[in-house]
């Protein structure tokens, strides 16, 4: 049930949600030898226990990461480790991948003892900083209230189910749940937005393009389009996918998104990851969009800015006043963000109304739409 009392039940059970450290076992096997399987490894070895190799699907005999083997999910080796304890722990968390499913896939090839990294994030949340909406659940207690007015300000029923499962995960390590995302209409999805008209486009953390390229594969009609992208590999391929389509009005701007016109450290990737942060590599500009676009009149601003969102929509209030367009904002890089952006915009007092959905596995990809009525 997708209700006040669950949201109620799943905020007393955070309080006391940390678990027991010891209840994971000494040893372990981790699925996934890529970055985060990595990371997993270097946690779980600091805290005291024992790795006893990796497990992927690019295993083979012989193959090894830093001493440890990296064996095929079908070899005897993993699969005699598991029958004399050693758990499996799932080291992999990522929007593309059903980690429900990972697990089903080992228990029938006789593994049992599987664990997700949540199920690790759970015992060692100090140890995985910066990882997107995760963080300890008993701080969801001191935010009850604004959890709980957030829950009450969302109009539809699959809104309430998203929001709930997203709890969910966050309290219990449920990956049981959000396992159905609309992958295939990210920002569009049909029964939340209906784009029959031209639309004046933001796109604030426009990647290489991708979001262009959905909306013409969906057809959706653009009249003009203002993209921000500050990576620099990024930009240039969003300069390719603009030149692509001479039917469009495009503004292209090799900047972030923030609540004033700034520079602040960036972290460049090439990748969807590149963000703001204190750790970054390289110096940008940052800039409003209300200072950028003051005639721009936008229709749809869609805001996916790696954790910056909340100070983007400060840089555009007086756009979104004006013009009061459709807001698509991600919901997911921070803890907080699945209630309190809900709040930013809704303390604008401009009457929209807000629903969620969520576009890729594991709580990621679940984006706020507000919508003007």
């Amino acid at each position: 049930m997708h209700s006040n009392a669950a949201v109620d039940r799943l905020l007393e059970a955070a309080s006391r949600a940390r678990p027991d450290p010891a209840s994971l076992p000494a040893a372990l096997l981790i699925y996934g030898a890529g970055g985060r399987g990595r990371e997993v490894r270097r946690v779980l070895e600091r805290r005291g226990h024992r790795v006893v190799g990796f497990i992927d699907q690019a295993g083979r005999p012989g193959l090894e990461i830093a001493g440890l083997p990296v064996w095929s999910p079908d070899a005897a080796e993993p699969r005699a480790a598991n029958a004399a304890g050693a758990h499996v722990a799932i080291g992999i968390f990522r929007h593309d991948a059903d980690i429900a499913q990972i697990a089903a896939s080992l228990t029938a090839r006789g593994f049992s003892d599987v664990v997700s990294f949540l199920d690790v994030y759970r015992h060692y949340p100090d140890d995985f900083p910066g990882t997107f909406w995760l963080g300890p659940a008993e701080p969801l207690a001191a935010s009850a209230d604004a959890i709980r007015r957030a829950f009450g300000l969302l109009g539809d029923a699959q809104s309430r189910r998203v929001f709930v499962e997203c709890l969910k995960m966050r309290v219990e390590a449920d990956v049981s749940v959000l396992r159905a995302p609309d992958r295939s209409a990210q920002y569009i999805p049909s029964d939340v937005v209906a784009l029959t008209t031209p639309q004046r486009w933001v796109d604030g953390g426009a990647f290489d393009g991708d979001t262009v390229r959905a909306l013409r594969t969906a057809q959706v009609p653009l009249s003009a389009v203002a993209a921000f992208e500050p990576d620099p590999a990024n930009y240039a391929k969003l300069v390719e996918t603009a030149g692509a389509d001479p039917l469009v009005d495009y503004a292209l701007f090799p900047c972030g998104l923030w609540s004033s016109s700034t520079q602040l450290r960036f972290q460049a990737d090439g990748g969807d990851g590149a963000r703001i942060g204190s750790e970054g590599t390289s110096v940008i500009q940052c800039v409003t969009l209300d200072a950028c676009l003051p005639n721009f009149r936008p229709t749809f601003i869609k805001l996916d800015v790696e954790g910056a969102e909340p100070e983007a929509l400060i840089g555009a209030r007086q756009t979104i006043a004006r013009h009061r367009p459709t807001l698509a904002v991600s919901a997911y890089h921070q803890p907080d963000h699945l209630w309190s952006l809900i709040h930013a915009i809704d303390a604008l007092e401009l009457g929209y109304r807000f629903e969620l959905r969520h576009h890729g596995f594991l709580h990621f990809d679940v984006v706020l739409y507000a919508l003007p009525t």
